[in-house]
């Protein structure tokens, strides 16, 4: 019996893939929904013994979702943790964790949500649960998130700030692909592997930025600012314990190409996936 854990303040099966709709295979026998709270509520660990075939672990925030640095740790370090624990314990056969491409910032920003992640990771790769982990790239299509925010904001106004020179890339992957390709793995058998999977096609954020303008067909100016004064001052100020709504991690993203390589796991996931602007005209605007 598959097992599907997630973060406890996700109240709804439909909510836990980003809010992606669920294959119906995954639906009535096959699907045993559950929060990671309820697992650790005292129960007897012998009723949970080798009774799960896939344990999906979605839990996460970023810091475009709250700029509560506990909330952060807590959603991509500890909770995931729980999780990798109670399936060693468990005997689950197989744990599927969802990461972040982000990670790769750990070799110029070694904190926050890359730290997180990766603290995730390597606890499961130690634990000797068999496992897949997906590092996704720049999620979209659920209503919130860094895509969402750049729509409403050109809806409502037509200068665009940019940090830096926008030429950094891009290759966002819509919620819908991005669970499929955990759907596939979660219906086989183990890789021991890690899969960065994103959208078709990689692009500039500035282009990103023009796509959306002409979904919106809304006449936008891009105003790029230098982003190395910026970095280092809220570097400063976080050193210093002072939370802002934007952080330096965040900046340090938007300096970093996060494009990536399908085809490793394309070739153990075949998944369709479409074009950046065919997603766009699935949105629904407010």
């Amino acid at each position: 019996m598959p097992l599907l854990l997630h973060d406890p303040r996700v109240t709804s099966i439909k909510a836990v893939t980003h809010r992606a709709a669920l294959p119906q295979e995954w639906m009535g026998e096959k699907l045993t929904a559950r929060t990671v709270d309820e697992f650790f509520s005292g129960e007897d660990m012998a009723s949970h013994k080798g009774h799960y075939d896939v344990a999906l672990c979605l839990c996460g925030r970023t810091y475009s979702q709250t700029s509560d640095e506990a909330v952060i740790q807590d959603a991509n370090a500890s909770m995931p943790i729980k999780v990798v624990d109670f399936c060693r314990k468990a005997e689950v056969r197989h744990m599927i964790l969802a990461s972040s491409v982000n990670v790769r910032l750990l070799d110029c920003h070694k904190r926050g949500y890359p730290l997180y992640k990766k603290m995730a990771e390597d606890h499961l790769i130690a634990s000797g649960v068999p496992f897949t982990i997906f590092r996704p790239t720049l999620i979209f299509g659920d209503g919130e998130g860094g895509v969402a925010k750049l729509v409403k904001h050109m809806q409502k106004y037509r200068i665009m700030p940019v940090l830096g020179d926008g030429q950094k890339l891009e290759q966002p992957i819509h919620v819908q692909e991005a669970a499929e390709f955990f759907y596939k793995a979660a219906m086989t058998p183990p890789e021991n592997g890690i899969f960065e999977i994103g959208g078709l096609a990689a692009m500039t954020y500035n282009m990103m930025l023009q796509k959306i303008a002409s979904f919106l067909k809304r006449k936008i100016t891009l105003l790029h600012l230098p982003i190395r004064p910026f970095t280092l001052t809220l570097d400063f100020l976080e050193r210093r314990g002072c939370g802002l709504s934007v952080n330096s991690e965040q900046l340090v993203h938007i300096d970093t190409d996060l494009d990536t390589d399908n085809q490793p796991a394309l070739q153990h996931y075949p998944v369709k996936l479409r074009p950046f602007d065919e997603w766009l005209s699935t949105l629904r605007l407010k």
